[in-house]
């Protein structure tokens, strides 16, 4: 699966022509740390299930790993600190980072384990959103959480935007 850079300041199909992407990229802002990059950002670790691009975040969730491609394989550390943090800036809302201590996993991060911790992220994320109903600001309200069923995406890749801190690139089946 190779992607292409863009360079732009969402995440959006064109980022992917590559890729055979089933659905609708999340229009995310790529979010921007305040703590500054010294080294090149790291290769995305991508995602992939039953030969297409992406992994669903309900069959994740439940166990049901669909088919994912490499899932015992070890992913390289996403860093060394001992914590990752999913950064999310879907469109209409603030920016959301979640912290998620590394030191309780025993033995080497995998693709699934990766998986699982990303997907619980955005779930309780979406889950807070509706506790608390906030209101998205996006003029388009097929991105609004109340639109989006939770069942309806798929991880695609995480992106590094600086040491510790991934951004999830999802997509929406169509």
């Amino acid at each position: 699966m190779q992607a292409t850079s863009t360079a732009s300041a969402f995440h959006t199909f064109l980022d992917y022509l590559n890729v055979p992407v089933q659905g609708i990229i999340v229009p995310q802002k790529v979010y921007t740390s305040h703590t500054l990059v010294t080294s090149s950002p790291r290769e995305p670790i991508r995602f992939s299930s039953q030969g297409g691009a992406g992994v669903n975040l309900q069959s994740v969730i439940t166990s049901n790993f669909h088919g994912l491609a490499n899932g015992e394989q070890h992913t390289p550390p996403p860093d060394n600190n001992g914590t990752l943090a999913i950064c999310i800036h879907w469109p209409g809302y603030s920016p959301y980072q979640k912290a998620i201590p590394l030191n309780k996993i025993t033995g080497k991060l995998t693709y699934r384990m990766l998986a699982l911790i990303t997907a619980k992220a955005i779930q309780q994320w979406m889950l807070e959103v509706h506790r608390h109903n906030i209101q998205s600001t996006e003029p388009n309200a097929d991105w609004s959480i109340g639109s989006v069923k939770f069942e309806s995406l798929w991880l695609l890749e995480l992106r590094q935007i600086s040491t510790g801190l991934w951004q999830p690139v999802l997509f929406r089946d169509i």
